[in-house]
């Protein structure tokens, strides 16, 4: 009897742990609806970052003409931040956006954010609950074939002058380079910056690791 008990207790409880697995896994070609999520919940996502790779980038965009072939009306400003969150309980880099002081006295709706630089990484998506931010992306998407770019939509109309929560793309990187990500508005226009991106060792690097180290770093791989 006290077998079946702890049976039944570790199947409780392995259970209760896949509830709270709320990271997503999305695959070339694929999409997600998110719900968001915390540390508390998901706590692989308590990490570090460093003024380094927590960034503030500027943004602005413009519609495609102005009256009388005046200049193009600004629509939508603000700030995209782009950090790199080192995981405490695996040291893998997760990668994190968020749109924040955004003008308020413009008329331009925010509709998703497209982030590129993620072929062949194993990749999960979602945003953060316990984050600053007002809105929250509602889905996720997944460019097919190396699943190189991941798309964030807001489903709920995002105006100025509210922020965003932090969403992010949870990796096994364990270093990082510069890629492109492109913010839109609903009416279609857009602006793209310099972002973090999932990157595999340099050559030089390689050494250190070692061939074992090697072979783990492109397993990481997918």
């Amino acid at each position: 009897m006290s077998r079946f008990i702890g049976a039944i207790a570790l199947s409780v409880l392995a259970g209760a742990a896949t509830a709270n697995a709320a990271l997503i896994d999305l695959m070339p070609g694929g999409a997600t609806g998110l719900v968001g999520t915390t540390s508390a919940v998901d706590t692989e996502l308590a990490g570090s970052t460093s003024s380094m790779v927590d960034v503030e980038i500027p943004f602005q965009i413009f519609g495609n003409g102005g009256a009388n072939d005046g200049p193009p009306p600004l629509l939508y400003e603000g700030i995209l931040q782009n950090r790199i969150v080192t995981s405490d309980d695996t040291g893998e880099f997760h990668f994190y956006y968020r749109i924040r002081d955004t003008n308020g006295s413009l008329n331009g709706i925010l509709g998703s954010v497209e982030t590129f630089g993620f072929a062949d990484w194993t990749t999960r998506v979602e945003y953060r609950t316990d984050s600053l931010g007002d809105v929250g992306p509602s889905r996720a998407e997944r460019s097919a074939g190396t699943g190189d770019a991941l798309h964030y939509l807001f489903g709920n109309p995002f105006f100025a002058p509210e922020e965003s929560l932090f969403f992010f793309a949870a990796t096994e990187a364990m270093n990082y380079t510069m890629a492109k990500t492109t913010i839109y508005l609903t009416t279609g226009e857009s602006v793209t910056l310099d972002t973090f991106a999932p990157a595999i060792p340099s050559p030089g690097s390689w050494a250190i690791f070692g061939v074992g180290g090697l072979a783990v770093v492109r397993r990481r791989r997918r």
